[in-house]
């Protein structure tokens, strides 16, 4: 026979479960909404020009130290970092001027959480690159190998990144919008090419 103190562990044990089970259900429609506004986006972005060639996963360098673990773990400081890759990335691609360049290959940014919060992957969807990256070899030389170089906030690890077709194995956007939840949003706004400057935001609210 369970004590009254038992009971009470019970009882709470209770609540906590359905409380998660209660968050759980509210992240899943979070989510659902969140990918359908990301997915939303990059189709609208296709339809104004957009034309994503590779689908790009850039693996992050570890955060050994605890300055780079609080890093990671502000989305402001992080989102600059990135902004470094693209910089690092574009400059190689066109030269220091190259946001000056109006028909450079456009490109959207984002991040995939995965078992280690602390180290979030870029996901990067981007248009044909120019010469001499513009085949398959020599784009993956150019994020496997010389990006590492260029930039300290992506993985020294040869063969660490992922790049396919967009159009040969993937849809368009199920890749960069499929970690989407209440807490991640996956789209950088501010990092990526828009055609339309003045974007609004397609964030919705969950009634």
């Amino acid at each position: 026979m369970r004590t009254f103190k038992e009971k009470i562990l019970k009882e709470n044990e209770k609540r906590e479960t359905a409380r998660r089970d209660k968050e759980d259900r509210d992240y899943s429609l979070c989510a659902i909404n969140s990918q359908d506004a990301n997915n939303e986006l990059i189709m609208r972005e296709v339809r104004q020009g957009l034309k994503p060639k590779w689908y790009i996963v850039l693996k992050m360098s570890e955060p050994d130290t605890p300055k780079i673990q609080q890093r990671r773990k502000d989305i402001d400081l992080l989102e600059k970092d990135i902004r470094e890759v693209k910089n690092a990335l574009y400059t190689e691609l066109y030269s220091k001027k190259w946001e000056r360049k109006k028909n450079r290959s456009r490109s959207i940014w984002g991040l995939e959480y995965q078992a280690n919060p602390d180290n979030p992957h870029i996901n990067l969807l981007i248009e044909q690159l120019p010469r001499p990256y513009d085949t398959y070899e020599t784009a993956y030389v150019l994020m496997d190998r010389l990006l590492p170089k260029l930039s300290r906030c992506i993985s020294f690890r040869k063969n660490d990144i992922e790049i396919v077709s967009v159009w040969e194995e993937y849809g368009i956007s199920s890749y960069i919008s499929k970690e989407s939840d209440f807490k991640n949003s996956t789209i950088l706004y501010r990092v990526s090419d828009f055609f339309n400057e003045q974007l609004e935001l397609p964030f919705q609210t969950i009634q």
